[in-house]
């Protein structure tokens, strides 16, 4: 946090920087915040709110908190590590917490009984590195009235199952979030195929890479009643069979007939600019429709048992079973229709601009060319390509 200028010898200005002191005044004075958001904070302005005694107490009214930081450490000779969960927990209305630490281990520190109560808490968020590693508290003793449950991993796969296994029944939100999901290996502690069964009220769960077996996702997902919105999350795999079974086929005993909400993120295609939003410009010294092309067009990588037919199949019965489909996957499902759109459009466009059909016609056949020319005789055919 800084405020201010001071200005150097060379007549520059650099920040002032608040100090603790100065930054727990400013904290006096905002009695009445309900939210507070720390965004990478220096750790010791962090501290004036976890460590400091009686800094908690400025916000009777807070329900919400959210910070991130490198590392959470007691301040300069202080050791009771877990001193700044205690405090938080004397926080009378809170009900939402996020903690983000880039350095790796547990956010929540390893605590000796008798635990903090949070009372109050319904939501919390982990962000970390090596989640599950650490001996971090039992959820369901900390916070037993908790109901929405997130946890990432910024640099593996979220290995949760040991933290899933003492947290409370009773969540109905459940995510696991792996950004590099195609980056990193599995490891112990991350499939969840026998711990998602405890949790019988989740309505809300979306599950990262690693977190589950493909072939015995589907009884798991089906003995969950109150499920209504199911999220894959990048690099996790839906298989076609998985999402068959979901979805497509009659017979499954493992149908989710109550899932309003279906999200595919698990892949994602890349698709450059079309000729039209290029202004119908072909790039400099092209000698084909197609110059360039591929350069900016890329088909979705499909895990291991996924496909984009399966994805299509499963997505149009979902669909007509009234499931609300979406997601950068279900986008990617179509990479090879809008590329072969794309071609076509593409070589019609030089064509037309250069008078020279034969590559449209090996390309397209002689009727698409002839009926081609024939709109660009009548003038129903507009794409000026003016190479760039």
């Amino acid at each position: 946090m800084q405020s201010g200028r001071r200005h150097e010898a060379n007549g520059s200005e650099r920040p002032e920087v608040v100090k603790p002191r100065e930054f727990f005044g400013l904290l006096l004075g905002l009695s009445h915040l309900s939210t507070l958001v720390l965004f990478r904070i220096d750790a010791d302005l962090l501290n004036v709110v976890l460590f400091h005694s009686e800094g908690v107490l400025v916000f009777p009214h807070l329900w919400r908190l959210a910070f991130s930081t490198d590392k959470i450490r007691p301040p300069l000779g202080g050791d009771d590590t877990g001193a700044w969960v205690r405090n938080l927990a004397r926080l009378p209305r809170l009900s939402s917490l996020s903690v983000e630490q880039s350095a790796e281990g547990s956010p929540l520190p390893p605590m000796q009984p008798p635990l903090p109560l949070f009372m109050t808490l319904t939501r919390l968020d982990l962000e970390g590195v090596q989640l599950g590693e650490s001996d971090a508290p039992t959820l369901v003793d900390l916070a037993p009235h908790l109901v929405e449950l997130r946890l990432a991993d910024t640099l593996s796969a979220p290995a949760c199952a040991s933290i899933l296994r003492r947290a409370p029944t009773g969540l109905r939100t459940l995510h696991l979030l792996s950004p590099l999901g195609r980056q990193v290996d599995p490891r112990p502690g991350c499939i969840l195929d026998d711990v998602l069964p405890r949790f019988k009220d989740l309505e809300d769960l979306y599950l990262s890479a690693h977190s589950f077996t493909p072939a015995r996702l589907a009884p798991c997902l089906a003995s969950l009643p109150f499920l209504r919105t199911l999220r894959f999350g990048w690099a996790s795999q839906p298989t076609d069979d998985l999402l068959a079974a979901l979805f497509v086929d009659p017979k499954s005993p493992h149908r989710l007939r109550h899932l309003r909400t279906l999200e595919l993120d698990h892949v994602w295609d890349f698709r450059g600019d079309t000729i039209e939003h290029r202004a119908w410009k072909f790039p400099a010294g092209a000698t084909s429709g197609l110059d360039g092309l591929d350069d900016s067009w890329h088909p979705a990588r499909w895990p291991a048992g996924c496909s984009a037919d399966g994805t299509k199949t499963a997505v149009a019965a979902a669909r007509a079973a009234g499931i609300e489909v979406d997601g950068i996957g279900v986008h990617a499902a179509s990479w090879d229709e809008a590329y072969e759109r794309e071609r076509a459009i593409r070589l019609i466009a030089w064509a037309v601009e250069t008078g020279d059909y034969e590559e449209a016609r090996e390309e397209l056949g002689d009727l698409t060319v002839e009926l081609c020319m024939a709109y660009a005789a009548l003038g129903l055919l507009k794409c000026s390509s003016r190479r760039t």
